[in-house]
């Protein structure tokens, strides 16, 4: 007996892996060879959460929930936990994402600053350089002509 129920499972995970994927909210297991459940069946087991009642039968008569993708559990009744881990997963890459954008457009501002800071230092340093040397110039040609250079 404890082997018919072993391979049963076996043949209900066969059946579900090999199966094709069901949409967003259609049952998730296999519906090849499937019995549908009495009214009895339907009402003793309960299936909830969208849920529908299937049987298979291999020497017994097998009745379980076929849970729609967002659930789990013998009847349907738990939340599929992978579910919330992957709204997890989904919310950290977007909180890291805008993290990352947002460095990267302080990192830029700081560079356009920086770079602007050097330009108009470097102009000012050309500026007083120019105005040195035409007045160094200033000098020698005043020197030149004999013209005395007075000073305050």
């Amino acid at each position: 007996m404890l082997l018919i129920r072993i391979l049963l499972i076996c043949f209900i995970l066969i059946e579900y892996c090999t199966g094709q994927n069901a949409p967003h909210d259609e049952v998730k297991m296999a519906v090849n060879h499937r019995l549908k459940c009495t009214e009895n069946e339907t009402q003793t087991i309960a299936c909830r959460n969208g849920g529908t009642c299937f049987a298979t039968f291999i020497e017994d008569r097998f009745v379980r929930c076929a849970c729609v993708k967002k659930y789990t559990g013998k009847f349907c009744e738990m939340i599929d936990i992978n579910i919330i881990f992957k709204r997890e997963r989904e919310e950290k890459t977007t909180n890291a994402g805008l993290i990352a954008g947002i460095i990267t457009i302080v990192l830029l501002f700081t560079v356009v600053i920086i770079i602007l800071i050097c330009k108009k230092k470097h102009k000012r340093e050309t500026e007083l350089l120019d105005k040195d040397q035409e007045e160094q110039k200033d000098l020698k040609t005043g020197l030149t002509d004999g013209n005395e250079i007075k000073q305050s």
